[in-house]
């Protein structure tokens, strides 16, 4: 474990964080100190990096720091169900977590980041309900937003993967909870849709691109949930053909505004989570 900068905090301070492979990108501490700034609490939300969750020492490292709740982000997301006393019925289903409250020494696993996606991409594109959604990636921040996309109503889902055997597998999860018609395995065959969404990190480098061009060609709107950079070569490349894109920041505000009320059982102050999140992410 490489500890963050700077002292624990005292004994009066309720401590938040997030813990990945890498964390030093995420706008998740500036979000959410100048959340609880805003709302006079007296809260500190750090980043740890973990080159691995090392089972006899994670949990007890941070019992003892006395950390109250967290988020996660890759590659740890289904790796930490492991670690819980509990589990949402959704995050269980999904087989991915992102946030871990902790009510009386219980770890207790929920999953934001489908939330997030939807309540961002729908001030992007309104008319979501009823479209078609070509999505790459099936880990956990796939399967949270595919579970997400289905719920919102829209009309096709599919999924296309580098290993194909782990786009089925969550293909089949999926089915058990919506029409089979809705949802399959991407094909890559040669048809128009109306949304492309990058749910792997491939393109945090700023040099990859999760697909080729071809499928690019086929999408309205092309969607990455990674946010740093800001223009990925995959936004760069959909921008290039006049397609309308997004980036991740959104649904990271949103995501972890509703980790916030999990933690703090209070609305989380979007307005200031956006402000901070936009200064600080076009610096």
């Amino acid at each position: 474990m490489r500890t963050p900068e700077g002292t624990l905090p005292d004994g009066n301070t309720r401590l938040y964080g997030v813990i990945g492979n890498p964390v030093s990108h995420s706008l998740s501490p500036t979000m959410h100190t100048a959340a609880f700034q805003s709302l006079s609490l007296n809260n500190v939300y750090l980043s740890f990096q973990f080159d691995s969750l090392d089972q006899a020492l994670f949990k007890q490292a941070f019992n003892l720091i006395g950390i109250c709740g967290f988020n996660i982000t890759v590659p740890y997301k289904q790796e930490i169900i492991y670690f819980l006393d509990d589990i949402s019925p959704q995050a269980k289903f999904l087989n991915s977590v992102n946030t871990v409250e902790i009510k009386d020494g219980r770890w207790i696993g929920h999953s934001t980041d489908g939330e997030g996606y939807i309540r961002s991409v729908e001030e992007f594109f309104p008319n979501l309900r009823d479209s078609s959604v070509q999505l790459l990636g099936a880990g956990g921040s796939a399967a949270a937003i595919s579970y997400a996309l289905l719920n919102a109503g829209v009309k096709k889902l599919m999924i296309s993967n580098r290993t194909i055997g782990k786009a089925e597998k969550l293909v089949e999860r999926l089915v058990q909870q919506f029409e089979p018609k809705r949802v399959e395995v991407g094909s890559y065959k040669k048809e128009s849709y109306d949304l492309l969404v990058n749910t792997t990190s491939v393109g945090m480098d700023g040099e990859s691109c999760p697909c080729s061009k071809e499928l690019v060609e086929q999408a309205k709107i092309v969607s990455d949930i990674i946010y740093k950079p800001a223009t990925t070569p995959l936004l760069k490349m959909a921008e290039s053909m006049g397609k309308k894109i997004q980036n991740g920041l959104n649904m990271l505000i949103y995501q972890g505004a509703a980790s916030f009320q999990i933690w703090t059982k209070q609305p989380a102050p979007v307005d200031v989570m956006k402000r901070v999140c936009k200064n600080q992410h076009y610096l």
